[in-house]
């Protein structure tokens, strides 16, 4: 049986933490998206959590909810891969992942 909870503790790669500066995503914005995003799985055992308005909590305040619209996060087993935030939504971006393949 899978298990379909996200980790607890992420190894970051060096690419996720450059750009988690670059684009601003705080580690709590993170945790947020594991914790409520909706898990696609993108292939080569990559798992994306996608953080739509949809998905907020009831009382999230307004100025997180802001930040955190959009915002995906690609883990491969538990190694945060990248971070970045997509307002078009996740269909086009999983069109994405599957014309490249597999990066991990």
């Amino acid at each position: 049986m899978k298990n379909n909870t996200p980790p607890t503790t992420l190894q970051r790669t060096g690419h996720s933490v450059r750009r988690q500066q670059q684009r601003g995503i705080t580690r709590e914005l993170v945790a947020l998206a594991l914790q409520f995003g909706k898990r696609y799985h993108v292939g080569g055992g990559r798992v994306a959590y996608y953080l739509g308005r949809r998905h907020f909590p009831q009382g999230l305040p307004a100025s997180l909810a802001d930040r955190a619209e959009g915002l995906l996060v690609v883990l491969a087993g538990d190694v945060l891969v990248t971070v970045y935030r997509n307002t078009a939504g996740f269909r086009a971006t999983r069109k994405g992942f599957r014309r490249r393949g597999p990066s991990v």
